[in-house]
């Protein structure tokens, strides 16, 4: 369940009883990148794809588009205009998986790539990291590129 949330925050509530909301400045200080936990409590954000013909699709306000994959399993999104949250679970080998993503269904300005970035988070198949980058392989072979979200 998706509950509402400010330009901030990112709020999820995994089960109607309890909701969680995490600014990503708050995320990003307090909860650094560690090896045992490389993946959680980082506000995640959208750089750039590369697809497995080498095109490369790049939002122009990385900061619009975060991913941000919580303890307890649940993840919360920002896709520009839109929120959302589901659950993953991740598995041996850098494998990770994803269930649907509840999105809200605001219309995003014509440049937006909110409905792309959410495909391809559907198509989530593995991960991996470079320093801090987060690379997600997608099913049909693309990378997407993730960097820890900066705020000011």
């Amino acid at each position: 369940m998706l509950a509402g949330c400010d330009d901030d925050s990112v709020m999820v509530a995994p089960d109607p009883a309890s909701s969680v909301a995490v600014t990503s400045q708050e995320a990003a200080v307090d909860n650094p990148i560690t090896p045992s936990q490389p993946l959680q409590n980082v506000p995640w954000s959208w750089q750039y794809t590369v697809s497995k013909d080498g095109n490369k699709t790049a939002p122009d306000h990385p900061e619009n588009y975060v991913l941000l994959l919580r303890p307890d399993g649940g993840i919360a999104v920002r896709a520009d205009c839109n929120r959302g949250g589901s659950a993953f679970k991740e598995r041996e080998g850098g494998k990770i998986e994803l269930e649907a993503i509840a999105m809200t269904k605001m219309l995003c300005p014509p440049e937006s790539r909110s409905n792309e970035f959410i495909a391809d988070l559907h198509g989530i198949e593995s991960y991996r990291m470079n320093g801090n980058m987060l690379m997600l392989t997608l099913r049909n072979q693309s990378t997407m590129f993730f960097t820890p979200l900066v705020t000011p």
